[in-house]
Formats: C-alpha cells, sequence, structure tokens
C-alpha cells in the first residue's frame, strides 16, 4: 500500500509532470531520436500502455482508419501483464499519422530505421530539461490513469484501458482520486 508520500507524489505527477512531458514532448517532435521519443511519450500518455509494449508495438497492430491500438501481441504467449486495446484519440491520431508516412520500420517508435530498445536516456533528459526529478516512463501510466479516475471514469473502465482483467489494483490505487469517491457513503450520514 502507498504510504502518504506516494499518494502525494502520484498526484502531484499527475498535475504536473505529465502536462510538463506532454509539452516538452510537442516540442522535441520534429524529427531523429527526438521523435520517436516524443511518439513514444504519446503513447504513454494517451494510452496508458507499459514501456515495454510500446517499445514492441508495430504498425500492424495499430488501425489508423479504425483508430484502435491493439497492444496485444498475437505471437507472444499472454502474461499476468495484460495488454489492451484502446482507441486512438485526436492528440495521439495527428501525431500517429505523421510518424506513419515517416516510418522506416514496422515498429511505431523507431529510430534511424531500428527499433527503439530503450528509452531510459532519453526519456532522463526530457525529464531534466523539463526540470522534474524522480519520475519514469511509468509515471505516465500513471498520470494517464489518475486522470481518467479525476475525470469520473468508472474504475471498471480504467482497468480495461490499462488491461487489467480486474478492478483490484486499480481501486487500491486509484479510486481516491474519484470526484465522487465515498461521497454516497458520507450522504448517508447525514
Amino acid at each position: 500500500m502507498r504510504g502518504l508520500e506516494g499518494r502525494f507524489q502520484l498526484c502531484y505527477y499527475s498535475r504536473i509532470c505529465g502536462r510538463v512531458l506532454f509539452i516538452v514532448s510537442r516540442k522535441l517532435g520534429c524529427c531523429g531520436i527526438r521523435q520517436a521519443q516524443a511518439v513514444n511519450r504519446l503513447l504513454a500518455l494517451h494510452t496508458a500502455a507499459r514501456k515495454s509494449h510500446i517499445l514492441t508495438l508495430t504498425w500492424s497492430r495499430v488501425d489508423l482508419q479504425a483508430r484502435i491500438i491493439d497492444f496485444r501481441d498475437p505471437a507472444k504467449p499472454r502474461t499476468k501483464k495484460g495488454r489492451a486495446r484502446v482507441p486512438i484519440n485526436d492528440t495521439l491520431y495527428e501525431a500517429l499519422k505523421e510518424a506513419y508516412e515517416l516510418r522506416e520500420t514496422e515498429f511505431v517508435v523507431e529510430w534511424a530505421g531500428d527499433q527503439v530498445s530503450s528509452i531510459k536516456t532519453g526519456f532522463r533528459a526530457a525529464a531534466k530539461r523539463a526540470d522534474l526529478s524522480g519520475i519514469t516512463p511509468h509515471t505516465l501510466r500513471h498520470t494517464a490513469a489518475t486522470w481518467m479516475a479525476q475525470a469520473g471514469i468508472s474504475l471498471w473502465d480504467i482497468a480495461g484501458y490499462l488491461g487489467h482483467s480486474n478492478i483490484k489494483m486499480v481501486e487500491e490505487t486509484y479510486a481516491h482520486h474519484c470526484p465522487d469517491y465515498l461521497r454516497t457513503a458520507a450522504g448517508v450520514l447525514g
């Protein structure tokens, strides 16, 4: 269970980190490795996918016409870390459309004609330029889930978006961000 400090950090990062990194991503997204970094961060923030799922995503699993990304890899066995099938929003659609036109490989996140295997250095550099510390690519997944909870999206829908088969972890981690969290219970008391 997260302590108060962990909850504060998650809340703080959901308001500041996600937005700042999103802005940094848009400013970086012009060419080369920076384009790969920007596409990666946009995918992380707008799909709530795990880093490994993003880095192995191929264009064959991105349907721009239907606006769906299928993170499930048919070539790999199913694991405990669920993979979701998520819709593409307008912001992500524009970035993916541009990346698709410039693609050199089958991978969505690529650089110099190769699949990007790690974003550690680039992410750390972007966070440093944005004057943020203590964040990782996984923070963007938490940010996306927190924003959904704060917008009143049901925990079940958030779990589905994250690729979870039940809401237990989502409930434990994000329920306190829901605007109506415990409101019904409080209403019964008076």
